[in-house]
């Protein structure tokens, strides 16, 4: 199985590792900067821009594409949303499943205040909030 995986210079990635190698999957790893460590430790590494540059997800399209990948694991926090509004488009493009929460749920999860609401609401489902 070909698995991508984003943020290889992270500590969740260096956490990881020993758990991706055990199940040997062929790791497809990408990064922001070339001094990352995850670079040498996956079958193929990628530079990608950041997620802030808007031929991100052009890039990253392109190497799920050349590389067959057939998952994708999510971790970084700037790309949750924009990974959720595209996990869909990859499973019927490419046949690519993102592990990776609903765009409804991490619209909740990036912001403090709609986490606020939401938790409230969990807890205290009868009550008027604010």
């Amino acid at each position: 199985m070909k698995v991508l995986v984003e943020g290889i210079g992270s500590m969740v990635f260096g956490s990881q590792l020993k758990y991706y190698n055990e199940l040997n999957w062929q790791l497809i790893g990408i990064d922001i900067t070339n001094k990352s460590f995850g670079l040498y430790k996956v079958l193929k590494p990628y530079i990608v821009p950041k997620y802030s540059d808007k031929r991100c997800f052009e890039v990253i399209e392109e190497i799920i594409s050349k590389e067959k990948v057939d998952l994708v694991f999510c971790t970084v926090d700037e790309g949750l949303l924009e990974w959720s509004k595209r996990k869909e488009y990859f499973k019927k493009k490419y046949n690519t499943n993102v592990v990776i929460s609903d765009k409804e749920v991490i619209e909740i999860c990036v912001d403090k205040w709609k986490t606020y609401i939401f938790l409230k609401k969990m807890v205290y489902p009868h009550r008027k909030l604010l």
